[in-house]
């Protein structure tokens, strides 16, 4: 998996865009995220480049992404290839834009 589909036009040197690659990779491992969940990808991929603006460590990065993942509200929405757990619910929240 890469994040290459969801950078919106914009550019990276080579070394950012392999940070950005992995970080993105590992969050999507560790909240078990598959390769067919666009949606929940995408939503990833957002909260990766917004945590790694000017950061350069990967760890730092995945951390970031699934703490600010992980803090969510109960919502009784679910979403598809994730586990129910407020990671899921926070990722249905920024898919359908109702996050703070």
């Amino acid at each position: 998996m890469t994040i290459r589909p969801f950078l919106g036009g914009k550019s990276f040197d080579p070394e950012s865009l392999d940070i950005l690659d992995k970080a993105f990779e590992d969050v999507c491992a560790q909240l078990g995220v598959s390769g067919n969940a666009r949606h929940s990808r995408e939503a990833i991929a957002k909260k990766v480049l917004e945590q790694a603006d000017g950061q350069r460590d990967r760890d730092a990065i995945r951390a970031a992404v699934v703490a600010s993942l992980s803090d969510a509200r109960p919502n009784s929405g679910r979403c598809p290839n994730l586990p129910s757990t407020s990671v899921g619910r926070r990722l249905l929240e920024l898919r359908s834009g109702s996050a703070d």
